[in-house]
């Protein structure tokens, strides 16, 4: 019987020539801890080490030209290996199950193989230290989502802990503190921060080393831009007014036991879909798909009429969203429609999908794994231009999709940008769902122009590749104060938002922010909420209050006591005492999704506005379009006075749409 691991003989009870076996013994234990063994690994993929070879060398010499990355394979035989890595190729080393390592190019690494999984126990020797140098240039102020740099990474390398050795520099020193953000395939690791008095410090997270693998690509975002597989980028979503020459330096060395690559995260895409077209009565219905396979998301809808329920759950799927009754535009309680969203994990390549109803659709998603945000909203029957529902808090990393609408007739008028009409190759219709790659701070809203034989639910759903994960403002940014919201209102994005989502009319309240300002002249921006009617000019107030009017924010209009308020049809509304009336008229009227600019001047009391890039009077160079006479603290506001108005505040450089006037500071 031999010995449990090395399989060297034993000698056993009464045998005759007992040296044959010790030496055996003996020679075995000698080769185990002594020989090396040279393994061609020029064929590639999955080189497999045999129990003796195993057990007989100490240290495994892989040599050859493969063509790309491949696996060495050990047996399940536990025992301490020194591999050497002279293929010029990256290899990772495995039992046939349990936990993998990866070994560079032109590295040697002692490792333990218990026969379900292999660790790193040590490293015998490390390639010679390679420098890095990512550079990025501007010579103009960055624009929006502007990409500075990239960097593929050709082989595995370990970034240094906060990034050591590292340098930038700016010419002008930025308004507000600028931060970039350096991620790696799409997650953040470290952080590049350049302050208001040109310093540039970098950290990374947690201050420890971060290891990236070969064949991927390294680069620097901001902190609120979009999430890129396989690639890094230096990304900048401020508009500040800089130059800024930034050298990102560091010493990357490789060594043994670097974490294997990262699973790539893909966004969310569209495959294919079939539907059925609004019938003129309820009926046995079915539609099948084949295009798509097995691990694709298949969501379903269907539909009804003359009904006030939805169709029953279809087997084996789950209910994302539905509607209990439907709704007219003059009659939010009653109607003729129902229906029901359900998605379900494809098992094969063929779904077939029967119900009792009118109308509906089957398609296909690809990486679609979790439900992020759902909103419903009601049938509509009249010709015209609808909203479908408004979500917050959405995922803003680039990888969702998000739905929005359904089938009605057989067509669909237009979307407006970023949506997309999906028009699957399987069907003449053309579905009223569309995709969009979340931005940020942007609260989604979709407006469809319908033909004349439209009539068809809305609802908005989000699917994400990823769990859904809790969305925290940014650092620095003002926030809406959820302590002074009226009955009716609800704040999203941990208090970037603000929206009167029950439908209450004339809500004369408003939602001051958390901070206030008395010096400064300060900029901030608005983004309007989306609303069923995007045609119609808000009814309330955008604008700043005062604090001897803020303790009125559950009761009154943001006019009284020096406050100033930018009203939808475009008339500025404000008094220095409490009965206040307009003041100025013929600036922009304001509706859903417009982005209004703000300038305020404590100094002299001054509000300038603008609305989507245009000043009604320049902050730079003008007076301002109205000047309060009291008034020494101040407070901006939103308010959501009718239904599915408000707005999302934004205070930061980074969240700005347009220019910083020169003559301002960002209210953050």
């Amino acid at each position: 019987m031999p010995s449990p691991n090395l399989a060297a003989p034993h000698v056993a009870a009464s045998q005759n020539q007992k040296e044959v076996t010790i030496n055996d013994a003996t020679d075995a234990l000698d080769l185990a801890i002594t020989a090396s063994l040279g393994i061609d690994c020029s064929a590639g993929g999955s080189i497999s080490v045999t129990s003796d070879q195993a057990r007989r060398h100490v240290r495994l010499s892989l040599t050859g030209t493969p063509a790309g990355d491949f696996t060495l394979l050990l047996p399940a035989v536990p025992r301490m290996v020194l591999i050497q890595n002279a293929t010029g190729r990256q290899v990772t080393v495995k039992n046939a199950s349990g936990a993998t390592v990866v070994l560079g190019a032109g590295i040697q690494s002692v490792f333990y193989s218990s026969g379900s999984g292999v660790s790193v126990a040590g490293s015998a020797s490390a390639a010679p230290a390679q420098v890095y140098d990512f550079g990025m240039l501007t010579f103009s102020t960055p624009g929006a989502s502007e990409t500075l740099g990239k960097v593929t990474i050709p082989r595995a390398v370990s970034l240094p802990a906060d990034l050591a050795g590292s340098a930038g520099h700016v010419d002008v020193n930025p308004a507000a503190s600028f931060e970039i953000d350096v991620t790696r395939n799409g997650v953040s690791v470290g952080t590049i921060t350049i302050s208001t008095a040109g310093a540039v410090s970098f950290a990374t997270a947690g201050a420890a080393a971060v290891v990236l693998a070969a064949r991927r690509c390294g680069a620097l975002r901001s902190a609120l831009g979009g999430r890129y597989h396989h690639c890094r980028h230096f990304r900048d979503h401020r508009r500040e007014p800089l130059v800024m020459p930034l050298l990102f330096s560091s010493l990357f060395s490789t060594g043994a036991g670097a974490a294997p690559p990262e699973p790539v995260v893909e966004p969310v895409s569209f495959v294919d879909g079939v539907a059925i077209a609004n019938q003129t009565a309820n009926g046995s219905r079915t539609l099948s798909l084949t295009t798509h396979q097995p691990g694709d998301l298949l969501v379903a809808m269907i539909a009804n009429r003359e009904s006030t329920t939805p169709p029953d759950l279809l087997a084996g799927y789950s209910d994302v969203v539905s509607a209990a009754e439907g709704a007219t535009a003059s009659a939010p309680l009653s109607g003729y429609r129902g229906y029901r969203m359900q998605v379900k994990v494809a098992t094969s390549s063929s779904e077939t999908i029967s119900w009792t109803g009118a109308y509906g659709f089957l398609i296909a998603l690809r990486g679609a794994n979790y439900i992020g945000r759902v909103g419903q909203s009601v049938w509509r029957g009249v010709v015209g231009a609808w909203l479908a529902p408004a979500l917050y808090d959405l995922d803003i990393s680039g990888m969702g999709f998000l739905l929005s609408g359904t089938i009605g007739s057989d067509v669909l008028g237009t979307v407006n940008a970023p949506y997309q009409v999906l028009a699957p190759a399987s069907t003449s219709y053309r579905f009223a769902a569309f995709r969009a790659q979340n931005t940020s701070e942007r609260m989604i809203d979709l407006h469809m122009v319908p033909p004349a034989n439209w009539n068809a639910n809305f609802w908005s759903v989000e699917f994400l590749p990823v769990p859904p994960a809790t969305v925290a403002p940014p650092a620095g940014a003002w926030l809406l104060d959820a302590t002074r919201t009226q009955a009716g209102y609800q704040t999203w994005r941990g208090g970037l938002a603000v929206v009167n989502a029950i439908g209450g009319q004339n809500l004369q309240g408003f939602v001051p922010t958390v901070n206030s300002f008395s010096s400064g002249k300060r900029y901030w921006e608005v983004e309007c909420s989306a609303g069923l009617t995007p045609t119609t000019n808000y009814n309330g107030y955008m604008g700043i209050v005062t604090e001897e009017h803020r303790s009125s924010w559950g009761s009154s209009n943001p006019l009284n006591l020096g406050s100033i308020g930018y009203r939808g049809d475009g008339s500025i509304w404000s008094t220095d005492g409490s009965s206040p009336g307009s003041v100025r008229t013929g600036m922009a009227s304001y509706r859903p999704a417009d982005v209004l600019m703000f300038a305020f001047d404590p100094a002299t009391r001054g509000l300038w506005v603008g609305k989507n890039g245009v000043w009604s009077n320049n902050p730079d160079t003008q007076s301002p379009t109205y000047a309060a006479g009291v008034g020494s603290v101040w407070y901006p506001v939103i308010q959501g006075r009718e239904p599915n108005e408000g707005g999302s505040l934004r205070s930061l450089a980074s969240q700005f749409s347009y220019p910083i006037p020169a003559s301002c500071i960002p209210l953050g």
